[in-house]
């Protein structure tokens, strides 16, 4: 799970995916993944953590992509 400041980021292959701001709310209890706001963040996370899938040879990386 790829985690950049100020934003967290988590793939969940069976559920809805999470993001969180941390400095704001740093228990993450408001998931914050339909935030149009955010939508930029969760694109560029997800393309991080289906590339790094891709090159570590994840089977799930091909799942990552939505």
């Amino acid at each position: 799970m790829p985690i950049r400041k100020p934003n967290k980021y988590v793939w969940n292959r069976d559920d809805r995916d999470e993001i969180y701001d941390t400095w704001a709310d740093p228990s993450e209890l408001t998931n914050r993944i339909e935030d149009p706001r955010l939508a930029p963040v969760r694109e560029r996370l997800r393309a991080r953590l289906r590339g790094w899938a891709m090159e570590t040879g994840d089977p799930l990386a091909d799942a990552v992509a939505g």
